[in-house]
């Protein structure tokens, strides 16, 4: 039998980012919600949600940034974080094999709200080319697949506020039925903007107070507060986990999936249905209610809902209810809808991991919550998730505490300066070649003996000299001069998987500015490359950093055609 695993946890949301301050906040009760930043909010019933802080232009290439909505930004972030934190790089699997499940229910709705204004008011012709791709649900998917080259099985579940909790089912079901060995799994929303809270205060679920807590669940509210953000869990084939000795979170064992169908937007008040989507998710994890030590709840803040969602709860677990350990942290960072369920579960990994639960931090007057740090999770956890007009979803994540083997890769090597130096004239058609120290490095020969460099077609004309250097990676460099551009400006680009970055440094001469390009090789990318794959692996990297660094010099064409002619050519 095939079994799923969590490897890796990525999250970004008001309360911040995971790996990052998000855990810390969340068990310490740090709010993230706060006064609407984004927009003119004096003439707007809403006035509080919880917005991202981070700048996503740290991870995002400006180009991709310009072309996509505030949801996609989440959550090819959340990703990257996924992926860096289960030590999954692009290219290390077949890309066939690795897949996408990300949720949504807004689709791009700040890019739409700001392009339709410019249809409106400026006519057709000042419409963004990228709108209809920026708008569409499943573009965060497309974006993360080109991104990190992954070919197999995607989907966009819209599954309302249950979405998140949906795409782990469906990444459950592909693990396990054998299409993929690697599935990121969550959600991604970005609901604060006039027209996609427009859209929310509809359903009549959306709060309107300002008072303090903001977001209180189970306390008779007039609803939820919202939040952006977004989750992804690299959920992994247990012995394909193995095989890369994988640092392991939780076990995803089972997925239930129900609908009410009786009104477009309010669900049945009995709860007759979430709890049989709860009950099938213990079916299909092979165990009952009594395996269950606690439960995520959905939380929406609003009256009846919270009441449906305990009647629920008390018809699978009945008077067992006040013995489990109830868990939200919505009201930290806001609901965020689509990625909720996503975030939950991953806080629920990171609670497995740290052997410790977060505490609530509202009342929840009555009922079993968490009100303490420090208390232990204990058996198999259920997450849940609900959506409007009765969709309802659940999982099951079990303790995982089965060893997992060691995985040692070959010793990192002694440098004590530099080892070689080929300087090349870019006036001779000779290619060089980069021969590695077999004393120094003898774990890198393989995949360094051919290296080449090609003056001709990678160095600007007028270079007089290019240094080829080993430090704890490798280093290249070129020197030449262009005119017209700001003195003492400094660029840094970072490639995707962090093996290659560029620094350009700019210093004013009397002829015009002397530019200073180095690229750094990370040397974890370099063992077990052969020459070819070595080449092909560095040189699309490049051919990245190449359009972004044409997109940041945009307006320096003279630089830029410099720096073409310098890198290798496309």
């Amino acid at each position: 039998m095939r079994r799923a695993v969590i490897t890796g946890v990525g999250c970004v949301s008001a309360a911040g980012t995971y790996p990052g301050p998000m855990w810390t906040n969340v068990v310490e009760g740090v709010s993230g919600i706060g006064a609407i930043t984004g927009f003119d909010i004096s003439n707007f019933p809403v006035h509080i949600a919880g917005e991202v802080k981070a700048d996503p232009a740290e991870v995002v290439p400006k180009r991709i940034l310009l072309q996509t909505d505030r949801h996609t930004h989440h959550g090819l972030v959340a990703a990257d974080l996924a992926l860096k934190d289960a030590g999954i790089e692009a290219g290390q699997f077949d890309p066939g094999r690795i897949g996408v499940v990300m949720a949504n229910s807004l689709g791009g709705s700040t890019f739409g709200e700001d392009q339709l204004g410019k249809l409106y008011t400026r006519g057709a012709r000042h419409v963004s080319a990228y709108m209809a791709i920026a708008l569409f649900y499943a573009a965060t998917v497309g974006q993360i697949s080109i991104r990190h080259n992954l070919k197999g099985y995607a989907k966009t579940p819209v599954a309302d506020r249950a979405g998140g909790v949906v795409a782990l089912g469906d990444a459950l079901r592909v693990i396990s039925n054998g299409a993929l060995d690697v599935c990121l799994a969550g959600g991604c929303e970005a609901p604060v903007s006039k027209y996609a809270l427009t859209s929310c205060l509809e359903t009549g679920l959306v709060s309107q107070s300002d008072g303090n807590p903001v977001y209180a669940p189970f306390a008779g509210g007039d609803g939820y507060v919202a939040g952006e953000g977004g989750a992804v869990l690299v959920v992994e084939e247990l012995q394909h986990a193995r095989g890369r000795g994988a640092r392991v979170y939780a076990e995803l064992i089972g997925f239930g999936h129900t609908f009410d169908g009786s009104d477009p937007v309010r669900p049945e008040a009995d709860g007759v249905q979430l709890a049989r989507a709860i009950r099938q998710a213990l079916d299909d994890a092979g165990i009952t209610s009594d395996d269950i030590g606690q439960v995520w709840v959905e939380g929406l803040g609003e009256a009846a809902q919270d009441d449906r969602e305990i009647r629920a709860l008390r018809q699978v677990f009945g008077s067992s209810l006040d013995g489990i350990k109830l868990l939200c942290t919505k009201s930290l960072y806001g609901h965020t809808l689509a990625a909720a369920g996503a975030l939950e579960a991953a806080m629920s990994c990171v609670a497995e991991h740290e052997h410790s639960l977060p505490p609530v931090a509202f009342a929840g007057a009555g009922l079993p919550f968490v009100r303490e740090a420090g208390v232990a999770p204990a058996r198999h956890t259920v997450v849940v998730g609900t959506g409007r007009g009765g969709i309802n979803a659940a999982i099951v994540l079990a303790h995982f505490d089965e060893p997992m083997p060691v995985i040692t890769g070959a010793p990192a090597p002694e440098v004590t300066g530099i080892v070689a130096q080929v300087l090349i004239n870019a006036a001779l058609p000779e290619t060089f070649a980069y021969v590695a120290s077999t004393e120094t490095w003898p774990v890198w020969q393989p995949a360094l003996e051919r290296v080449t460099v090609n003056p001709q077609s990678r160095l600007a004309q007028g270079s007089e000299i290019t240094d080829v250097r080993h430090h704890m990676g490798l280093r290249i460099e070129s020197t030449f001069n262009v005119t017209a551009f700001e003195p003492d400006a400094q660029i840094r680009l970072e490639s995707p998987g962090g093996r290659m970055t560029v620094d350009i440094a700019f210093s004013p001469l009397d002829t015009g500015t002397d530019v200073r390009v180095t690229i750094d090789i990370d040397p974890s990318a370099l063992p077990g490359f052969g020459g070819t794959e070595l080449t092909r692996v560095l040189d699309r990297e490049l051919g990245i950093l190449l359009a972004s660094l044409k997109d940041t010099l945009e307006s320096h064409g003279e630089l830029y055609e410099a720096l073409e002619r310098w890198l290798p050519s496309r």
